[in-house]
């Protein structure tokens, strides 16, 4: 596995434009590696996770820091699970992305085309169903928590972080992956995600650290914990994986909507 050089996701030698780039969610122990790298970003532009969460917490906290710099700016969301065959390839696509979010309200997808709405490889919906439930509001006396009270509730836990050796983790989702398939449907795009009628189960190998990350999701508590129940059975079935708990978030209830 080649080793992730920051280099290959900045596109200008420009202090300011290459610190809108700056990455998030690595381990703390890595802003040294980053900081050599790319010594012309600003050390207080390299943001280090204070532990790990959902890709979700650390795109918002990145935000925020872009927005107080530059109202404007450009993000691009890229999770450190890339291996980079073509460098200058991806830096074109990259640059094309850029180019086209700086032109208007747009959200770039790069890499799986994606054919559902889906919080995994999934599109996002934005512009006009925003605009129709902000029409709905405007035209009714009722609470958007009224609103939404019938709404189909999911249960999840937080992406888990699972130690297994970094020579044999991709083996051990392979696997995994026969495994499920032999009771269950399974998408294997990057790792293993089992779809069960009131949920699914997501298991899939770092590229960045020696883990394997695991996340469930029903539809009730009770699916939920038989989900995950299910799901870790079969993790540390392999001789290679430990014991771990599953993390939980803070409110673990998401509507259609988001985290509850």
């Amino acid at each position: 596995m080649k080793k992730l050089d920051w280099r290959e996701y900045i596109l200008s030698d420009n202090p300011v434009a290459a610190a809108l780039l700056s990455k998030m969610g690595f381990r703390p122990e890595e802003r040294v590696r980053v900081r050599q790298q790319l010594p012309e970003i600003p050390p207080e532009n390299i943001v280090v996770e204070p532990c790990g969460r959902d890709t979700a917490a650390a795109v918002g906290l990145g935000a925020l820091h872009v927005l107080r710099k530059d109202p404007r700016g450009v993000i691009t969301v890229l999770p450190a699970d890339h291996y980079i065959a073509h460098v200058r390839r991806f830096q074109s696509v990259l640059q094309a992305a850029v180019s086209l979010a700086a032109g208007g309200q747009w959200l770039v997808t790069m890499g799986i085309t994606p054919t559902r709405p889906d919080t995994g490889y999934g599109y996002i919906c934005q512009g006009e169903l925003l605009g129709r439930l902000l029409r709905i509001l405007s035209n009714t006396d009722q609470p958007l928590s009224l609103l939404l009270a019938g709404v189909l509730q999911y249960y999840s836990t937080a992406e888990t972080r699972v130690p297994c050796p970094d020579e044999v983790k991709f083996a051990v989702v392979e696997q995994l992956v026969k495994e499920f398939q032999r009771q269950f449907e399974v998408i294997d795009v990057d790792g293993a995600r089992v779809l069960f009628e009131d949920g699914w189960g997501l298991v899939r190998a770092s590229n960045t650290q020696p883990v394997l990350v695991a996340r469930c999701e029903a539809r009730t508590p009770e699916g939920l914990q038989r989900i995950c129940n299910l799901m870790k059975k079969a993790i540390t079935g392999q001789p290679q994986v430990g014991d771990f708990e599953w993390e939980y978030l803070a409110g673990r209830c998401r509507q259609a909507g988001g985290i509850l």
